[in-house]
């Protein structure tokens, strides 16, 4: 993995889906926040959430209302496990996520460099009963 041009850590600069139809729509906001991280032993990462969620009322994490924790998840997607790069692509090998589904599947981006700026774009995905290609562009921390 030592030519991997995806090592290390990067910053979310924008997320954006773009419907079959044409519209585009960035589920968490123009200001969302996110981290992904490929290491050379083959791990990866990806956190992205809203800027501004919700705090629970009371500071137990396993104590909120059903609406608080219904916030907390639709603010923030995470999953993490085994990744391949191969060249124009990279496969993540989902082995825990924040939506369940995704766990034991393999994630498919595209991969696009351009102005020092990594852009992963999904295969197509139902997304709020529409079909959608999600669209992240991360960039190195300063």
């Amino acid at each position: 993995m030592t030519d991997n041009p995806l090592l290390g850590t990067w910053t979310l600069v924008r997320w954006y889906n773009e419907a079959a139809g044409g519209g585009i729509t960035e589920p968490f906001g123009a200001d969302a926040t996110g981290f992904i991280n490929y290491s050379g032993d083959g791990f990866m990462f990806a956190h992205l959430a809203k800027a501004d969620r919700q705090r629970y009322r009371i500071d137990d994490m396993a104590s909120g209302s059903p609406e608080e924790d219904s916030a907390a998840m639709k603010t923030h997607v995470s999953y993490s496990g085994r990744y391949e790069h191969r060249g124009d692509h990279v496969v993540h090998h989902v082995e825990i996520a924040s939506f369940p589904n995704w766990a034991g599947t393999d994630q498919r981006r595209r991969i696009h460099f351009e102005d020092g700026h990594l852009r992963l774009i999904s295969e197509p995905f139902p997304y709020q009963g529409e079909m959608i290609v999600a669209l992240a562009v991360w960039r190195r921390p300063v």
